[in-house]
């Protein structure tokens, strides 16, 4: 039996998508950040500073939830058809990192748009409840504030819950996506705290260009990978069976 834990290479890669996706969501959600804050007053000077840190602990926790749920499901696919889709599965996370690049740095904005109108059918359901849970003023509203939070239609996390999906096991993908939320809370917080001059210089051409190549050339090497690894494959194969014809024809020599 494999260990569930992910190693130190993917909880890297984890972490740094969401250090790197904070220039594509640290507009939106560095907005509702700072538009929570007047809803916050009633939580005193302590609450101002610390409400955000448990809407993003709840909003993590969402981020963990759903990944636990595509961590069983990847699991449950690969388990039943023999890890034949495994290399397939990375191929589509590697075209799907690139398609985030690409929007992220604004080469390519609409590259999620759909896949964020699918999440937005959920998100229509689950939007009422946010209203009830003003003013946030305690830490049960900024807990539930950000687990509903976490659910907003966002195409980047769309891509971190696929890579977790290839993770193979709820653990895995739980951990991973919890990872890929704490990597994004420096931005998210901080745009709340410090308002419009963070969003701006995270949020500006540069940051976000280069955080967009850095996942455009993410998504190329995960997608080359699987391709990489059944030529070396067949070429080690062959390079190993070369030797075996030659020793099993070794005794047909003697013979003569």
């Amino acid at each position: 039996m494999s260990d569930p834990l992910i190693s130190l290479p993917e909880a890297s890669a984890a972490f740094a998508m969401g250090v790197l996706g904070s220039t594509h969501c640290v507009g939106m959600c560095g907005g509702i950040a700072s538009a929570l804050a007047p809803a916050q007053r009633g939580a005193g000077r302590d609450g101002l500073l610390l409400l955000p840190l448990w809407m993003a602990a709840g909003r993590i926790s969402t981020y963990a939830g759903l990944g636990a749920v595509v961590g069983t499901a990847g699991g449950l696919i690969s388990t039943g058809l023999g890890g034949v889709l495994v290399p397939v599965l990375r191929g589509l996370l590697g075209l799907l990192l690139v398609a985030v690049g690409l929007s992220i740095a604004g080469w390519w904005p609409r590259s999620m748009a759909w896949f964020e109108a699918l999440g937005g059918i959920v998100w229509k359901r689950l939007a009422p409840i946010g209203p009830r849970l003003m003013p946030v003023d305690s830490i049960a509203r900024g807990l539930g504030v950000g687990a509903l939070w976490g659910f907003l239609p966002c195409g980047l996390v769309y891509a971190a819950l696929a890579a977790a999906s290839v993770s193979g096991a709820s653990i895995r993908g739980a951990i991973w996506m919890a990872l890929f939320g704490l990597g994004t809370v420096p931005a998210v917080a901080g745009a709340g705290w410090l308002a419009g001059g963070v969003r701006v210089w995270v949020s500006g051409i540069g940051a976000r260009r280069g955080a967009g190549v850095l996942l455009l050339a993410s998504g190329i090497w995960t997608a080359a990978m699987p391709v990489w690894s059944h030529f070396n494959h067949g070429a080690h194969g062959s390079s190993i069976d070369e030797p075996h014809r030659d020793h099993g024809s070794a005794p047909d020599h003697t013979n003569h």
